[in-house]
């Protein structure tokens, strides 16, 4: 913001150096009388002065340019005109639009801070033990409620998803939130997702798939180990086929 006021200020003082010396030199070196010239450009002052008026609304910017059309040249004008259209389209808005993004972020900060103390108070009254943590009785106590029917609209979900709401929030799946769990949670469901939201659901998801990967490799090798003692087994469950047989044989002889 102010580095657009001293950039506008600079083109003003630029641009009323330039339109003063013309008008000097103009009035120099003919004989001229005109009131107007002289009211709108007859120092650095006033052409400054004029600038910033024709800019900011005053004046009529072309009450302001005439002057320079009649006594001096036609060609200033698409150069006047040129300016007012850099300060109006260009520095103006970019001004309005800082003035409208700071507005913007203060009233984001408002809404923030009364959200946050609006679920405080909420947690506090669903905390009928004050215990400092809501269960999952507490909670469904005071779905119904508007407060809370509030809280549901800003995570853009349904009464009948309380049970999902309150796993959501039960982060360390204890059964129970307390005011962080509560507070953080529904802060984070609120709005779309974030940048670190979703780089950390990136990470696990990279986590998760390492981790069955290795799992595959391991179950891969026990089939592996699997297949070379399955030859082994057949050949001792032979073995001891065979020396059965020839047990049995050497008791049935001996019986005889």
């Amino acid at each position: 913001l102010v580095w657009a006021m001293m950039m506008l200020g600079l083109v003003i003082y630029i641009l009323g150096i330039f339109f003063t010396q013309l008008a000097s030199d103009h009035r120099m070196s003919n004989v001229s009388n005109s009131e107007s010239l002289v009211l709108y450009w007859g120092s650095l002052g006033d052409a400054v002065y004029s600038l910033y008026q024709a800019v900011m609304g005053g004046l009529d910017w072309g009450d302001v340019v005439e002057p320079l059309r009649s006594e001096i040249s036609i060609l200033l004008v698409p150069f006047f005109s040129g300016f007012i259209a850099f300060s109006i389209l260009c520095m103006l808005n970019i001004i309005t639009g800082v003035f409208v993004e700071q507005a913007l972020l203060t009233a984001k900060r408002d809404k923030e801070v009364y959200m946050i103390s609006h679920l405080y108070s909420l947690f506090k009254a669903a905390d009928v033990d004050c215990s400092g943590c809501i269960s999952w009785q507490e909670f469904s106590k005071v779905v119904a409620e508007h407060d809370m029917q509030e809280v549901f609209r800003q995570v853009d979900m349904d009464i009948t998803e309380a049970e999902t709401l309150f796993k959501l929030l039960d982060v360390d799946r204890h059964g129970e939130i307390d005011v962080g769990e509560f507070i953080s949670g529904c802060n984070r469901l609120r709005g779309p997702a974030k940048s670190v939201d979703l780089t950390f659901l990136s990470r696990e998801t990279e986590s998760l798939v390492d981790r069955f990967h290795s799992n595959v490799i391991q179950v891969e090798r026990h089939f592996e180990y699997i297949e070379e003692f399955v030859p082994i087994l057949a050949e001792l469950r032979s073995a001891l086929l065979t020396e059965n047989g020839a047990l049995k044989d050497l008791l049935m002889a001996s019986t005889k």
